[in-house]
């Protein structure tokens, strides 16, 4: 530890808590439609609505966390909040409502590498 000649050494460092943003790419897929899910309860106690784009499915980060999901191909990004657990195939890293999936552009294509 550095100590400079103007600092009171009883006084305990001052530690700052920041969250450092972490940056993946991964391939995200979307839920909704005509698959039946609409109206269902989400693993966060919430019912899901396919024309919501804040909702998101994750296998593992806590319900609440804020997503920035950007599309590699168009540049599109949107914010999401991890409502739900999934997916439920291998190498997707995220699914997202289909209005998210409308609004990043992923939607007519199915899935999209994303970061």
């Amino acid at each position: 530890m550095l100590l400079s000649s103007g600092l009171n050494q009883e006084e305990p460092p001052k530690v700052l808590n920041l969250e450092v943003p972490r940056v993946f790419e991964t391939l995200a897929s979307w839920y909704g439609g005509n698959d039946g899910s609409s109206g269902k309860q989400m693993a966060n106690g919430e019912r899901f609505d396919p024309k919501d784009p804040t909702t998101a499915a994750h296998p593992y980060l806590p319900f609440g966390t804020e997503v920035m999901i950007q599309n590699i191909a168009t540049g599109k990004a949107i914010k999401v909040i991890i409502k739900d657990r999934g997916t439920c195939k291998p190498k997707r890293g995220i699914d997202l409502s289909e209005a998210a999936a409308k609004k990043l552009g992923t939607k007519t294509i199915g899935v999209a590498k994303v970061i």
